[in-house]
């Protein structure tokens, strides 16, 4: 099971995009494996604070371990696969 945190910044167009990035690249290659927690840090500032986010939006791929980030919007398909499957 894949477990992702996306920081996001509200309803800035980076953050829609990359919601919509990583909900098209879990559909397609993990369907039924993976659950997501977005966590917009406008409405929750705490969060990203205590988190160590200060990027936005930022991926988190909490489980399986070793804990992995991504930044950006998420479109590079090949790289955010290759960033979020890598176990090493």
């Amino acid at each position: 099971m894949f477990s992702f945190i996306l920081y996001i910044c509200s309803q800035s167009p980076i953050s829609i995009q990359a919601e919509e990035n990583l909900n098209a690249m879990c559909l397609a290659h993990f369907p039924g494996h993976y659950r997501v927690e977005i966590v917009d840090i406008f409405q929750d500032p705490q969060r990203g604070w205590v988190d160590g986010i200060i990027v936005c939006p930022t991926l988190v791929r909490v489980s399986p371990e070793p804990k992995r980030i991504v930044m950006g919007n998420l479109s590079d398909l090949s790289r955010l696969l290759h960033a979020v499957s890598w176990n090493g």
